[in-house]
């Protein structure tokens, strides 16, 4: 399953066009120590502070309509996907939560990042009631900038799977300068019914040798369906 989010309205070029546009309003720095900064936004490891926050995407119907799964609705069940994103060698290093810098107390509204660290799969999550603010744009734009400046190690390819029914995913992803490479029907069957999958990928425009985007077949492997619904 993946996490991938939209920023309906705001249009966007290809990837590293778009970085740099969002980069220079956004002004993203990177701190070693605290996450990332953008001028709204922290994004920073997770903390198992979290969990109401986490349980209350996880458990919005609108949020998790193309999740792998229905809605969360045992604090339980977030409970155990916080412990499983904060126990990953990823976390704060290539998965982040998303912070509002203000107000104070800083509200936790979704995440961002490589999810599955064997593939290099990204996901992005927001809560609803941050849907159409840019956040989720301004969040992919500096973590683009962090991951493809080798930080965190060659990441050469980023890739996405996602049902074609969830268009905030494919835009925010589109925005951001990635292209299709396949698409394969009935790949998961979720609480709503049987998902088909489009594929994506973005390569690094820093990379030496990345591979080329090329067309996959019908009957590429499967990761499962990207899925969130969130608006960003």
């Amino acid at each position: 399953m993946a996490q991938p989010s939209s920023a309906p309205g705001e249009e966007g070029g290809e990837g590293g066009e778009v970085v740099g546009r969002y980069n220079e309003a956004v002004s993203g720095n990177w701190n070693d120590n605290d996450g990332i900064r953008t001028l709204r936004l922290w994004l920073r490891e997770a903390r198992e502070s979290d969990l109401d926050a986490f349980h209350g995407f996880l458990s919005d119907a609108d949020v998790m309509k193309y999740w792998s799964g229905p809605p969360y609705t045992e604090r339980s069940q977030s409970e155990s996907y916080l412990k499983g994103m904060i126990s990953s060698p990823n976390n704060g290093s290539s998965d982040f939560v998303i912070v509002l810098r203000s107000p104070d107390p800083a509200p936790v509204i979704g995440k961002v990042g490589i999810w599955n660290a064997e593939s290099d799969e990204i996901g992005l999550m927001l809560s609803r009631e941050y849907w159409g603010k840019g956040y989720m744009a301004e969040a992919f734009s500096a973590i683009l900038e962090h991951l493809w400046s080798g930080k965190v190690g060659e990441v050469g390819r980023l890739v996405a799977d996602v049902d074609p029914r969830n268009d905030a995913s494919l835009r925010i992803l589109k925005k951001f300068g990635f292209r299709q490479t396949g698409f394969r029907k009935k790949t998961i069957e979720t609480h709503l019914g049987w998902c088909d999958s489009v594929y994506l990928a973005l390569e690094n425009p820093n990379s030496k040798g990345g591979m080329p985007l090329e067309e996959e077949a019908d009957d590429v492997s499967v990761n499962g369906c990207i899925n969130p619904n969130p608006q960003g």
